[in-house]
């Protein structure tokens, strides 16, 4: 209900800060796939916080690092995920 209240005003970008955290499974498939036709259809920015590696791959098309409030690595997914420039990047994206 709050993404429909968000959604209705039209907003240029969308902030989500854990949504999938605490919903199971089959929901959180189906909102993944909400997600994903609303960023399509509206052509939105949606900056999604996550302390999730699948979410993130499943759902980012960039994704930034942020480890202890400092930018870790910003960039593609892909580049993100297959080459983080340091250990402790290494370690947080699943290397």
């Amino acid at each position: 209900m709050a993404l429909a209240r968000a959604l209705v005003t039209e907003p240029d970008i969308l902030l989500l800060d854990e949504p999938l955290s605490a919903m199971d499974q089959v929901n959180r498939d189906r909102f993944v796939a909400d997600l994903r036709a609303i960023h399509k259809e509206n052509n939105l920015t949606i900056v999604h916080v996550t302390h999730s590696r699948e979410e993130a791959l499943s759902l980012a098309t960039r994704v930034a690092v942020i480890i202890d409030g400092s930018l870790e690595q910003e960039g593609e997914r892909d580049e993100v995920f297959r080459k983080p420039p340091n250990r402790k990047v290494g370690r947080f994206v699943g290397h």
